[in-house]
């Protein structure tokens, strides 16, 4: 009955109460009732068990019957081939095509284990590759030998993107005027769910810029176009679990898995189960990684750890900040407050991360303002990322600020 069995259950209740010699102490069959009702006890007929499966077989025989109707077929040719068996009486022929229909799609599970009972510091991770497999091919696979191919060469050959925070220009008359700013931001979502079932070892080839993975078993898929949830390969490796802070993405402190690829083959794209101690945490996604480049996998926000951003707005504040140049039309300003409060009960180390603009016009200038910007942070002028690492104390708050100002050229001004 699903959520419908709630206003049942009540009714029971009520029944049962009613009998109930001693009002405001449950009786046995009032606790009994309540156990099988909260453990989600579910009793099928057998007849409703039999008429689903009935269904299901019906579902595939008329996929079946679609795939194989001849009024389908587009064209057929047929393909006559000469073989030479220098003399010999008896040879073996081995015949291999490609039919469409047949499609798979990497999984991933992301198992971590801290070495010590800090939230964070040194883990042990393990990583589960599997492979979704469908197929509509018109012939079931029995027992069969497996294959699965990336081919998808450009991800061996394009350079990874940055997510930057790019400035951009256009000519408004005869004069330069900056109009847009298109902003990419770095990106970490909540962690991931999945199986969890051991695979052994598989075996790899390197097509150039494809790879193909032989799986370690023969397995059946059925040409019924449902998905087929298939382990690959399982690889352990050391890393660390860090707390992680994107102001500019989310108002929240995130749990970090950072290692480096174990596998001995590039992983494609794909959705992440992560777990940590056995817990199923969330789930994430996982872009192309290459052999043994470094990994960041969420696990999900953290419950005691609080972040606040805001721009800085008073102009009284600003104009002491920037000075003359807070006004100009040809430099931008922008100032940041960000606050991290702990409401834990031990000191957290976090990861904070701010974007800085990334110009594409070497005559626009990008430069923090050191006054208004917290010390203690690196950046890193190639992907636009400003760092800190602050220590939160148990309880407590920090307060990081930042401050930047973008210039323009003579012949340029700002469009407010």
């Amino acid at each position: 009955l699903g959520n419908a069995a709630t206003p049942f259950g009540i009714r029971a209740m009520e029944h049962l109460d009613s009998l109930n010699r001693e009002k405001g102490r449950a009786t046995d069959a009032m606790i009994l009732f309540l156990a099988i009702n909260t453990s989600s006890v579910t009793l099928l007929p057998t007849g409703v068990i039999a008429l689903r499966a009935a269904a299901r077989e019906l579902q595939r025989r008329q996929q079946r019957a679609q795939l194989l109707d001849p009024r389908r077929a587009e064209r057929g040719r047929a393909v006559e081939v000469a073989v030479d068996c220098k003399g010999a009486a008896r040879a073996t022929v081995r015949l291999a095509y490609v039919v469409p229909g047949a499609t798979w799609r990497p999984e991933y599970d992301l198992r971590t284990t801290p070495t010590t009972a800090a939230s964070t510091g040194p883990a042990k991770i393990e990583w589960v590759t599997s492979a979704v497999i469908s197929q509509s091919t018109g012939e079931d696979w029995t027992d069969a030998q497996v294959v699965l191919s990336s081919a998808r060469p450009w991800l061996g050959v394009r350079a990874p993107e940055p997510r930057m925070l790019h400035l951009s220009a256009q000519k408004a008359g005869d004069q330069k005027v900056l109009v847009s700013a298109t902003e990419k931001r770095e990106r970490v979502s909540a962690g991931g769910e999945g199986a969890g079932r051991r695979a052994d070892s598989a075996t790899v080839a390197d097509a150039g810029t494809a790879i193909t993975l032989t799986l370690p078993t023969r397995v059946t898929v059925a040409s019924d176009g449902r998905p087929y949830w298939v382990p690959i390969d399982s690889t352990s490796t050391a890393g660390t679990i860090e707390y992680v802070a994107l102001p500019g993405k989310a108002a929240g402190v995130w749990q970090v898995a950072r290692f480096t690829n174990p596998a001995g083959y590039p992983l494609l794209e794909g959705r992440v189960h992560a777990y940590r101690r056995g817990t199923y945490m969330g789930d994430d996604d996982l872009t192309h990684h290459g052999v043994g480049a470094p990994i960041e996998a969420s696990l999900g926000q953290d419950a005691q750890l609080r972040l606040e951003r805001a721009p800085i707005t008073d102009k009284q504040a600003l104009k002491s900040l920037f000075g003359g140049l807070f006004g100009s039309d040809r430099v931008i300003t922008r100032a940041y407050e960000i606050i991290l409060k702990n409401g834990g009960t031990t000191p957290a180390i976090v990861n904070v991360r701010e974007l800085l603009p990334v110009s594409k016009n070497a005559a626009i200038k990008v430069a923090i303002t050191a006054a208004g910007t917290t010390k203690g942070h690196t950046i890193d002028a190639e992907r636009g990322i400003i760092t800190w690492t602050p220590t939160i104390p148990a309880g407590g708050e920090v307060r990081i600020n930042y401050a930047y100002t973008v210039t323009l050229p003579e012949d340029w001004t700002v469009r407010h």
